[in-house]
């Protein structure tokens, strides 16, 4: 399989990680039109953030960067549109090849606002109940891991 066929199959999971970003921004009472931002620290009191997962913070603010919707300023973000008021629905990707790890950012996606907040542990997202199933899953299948494991 060839490289632009992989960023291919990647990029096409980018629309649903977007979604969650948007929706747990929104869930935090973020910031959310034009010419808005906050300094980092400012977003984790307003929002209750846990201080521990401000680098989770960080990495949606890249996203948002990544999509065009905002700019790094400062030790903080600005917005350059208006959020949408509800975060776009995109189809899930159902592409084999990325199948389980379209399963892990589901996973991760839908608990993403609690655990920011610190109301669970990220790392039981992974493996609910001490469940391996997904994680094994993913190492299997990966097109990641059959590279690495040729």
């Amino acid at each position: 399989m060839g490289v632009d066929r992989i960023r291919g199959l990647y990029r096409s999971l980018d629309p649903v990680c977007v979604r969650f970003v948007l929706t747990a921004w929104q869930q935090l009472d973020l910031p959310g039109h034009k010419g808005e931002g906050l300094r980092l620290d400012e977003a984790v009191a307003r929002a209750g953030i846990s201080a521990e997962r401000l680098p989770i913070l960080r990495s949606m603010v890249r996203v948002l960067v990544d999509e065009g919707l905002a700019r790094v300023h400062n030790d903080g973000f600005e917005l350059l549109l208006d959020l949408p008021h509800q975060a776009p629905q995109p189809q899930v990707c159902q592409v084999d090849e990325v199948a389980a790890e379209a399963a892990v950012l589901n996973r991760c996606g839908a608990g993403l606002k609690d655990v920011l907040l610190g109301k669970i542990d990220p790392v039981g997202l992974l493996f609910p109940e001490g469940d391996v199933t997904l994680v094994e899953r993913l190492y299997e299948t990966s097109i990641e891991s059959a590279v690495v494991n040729q």
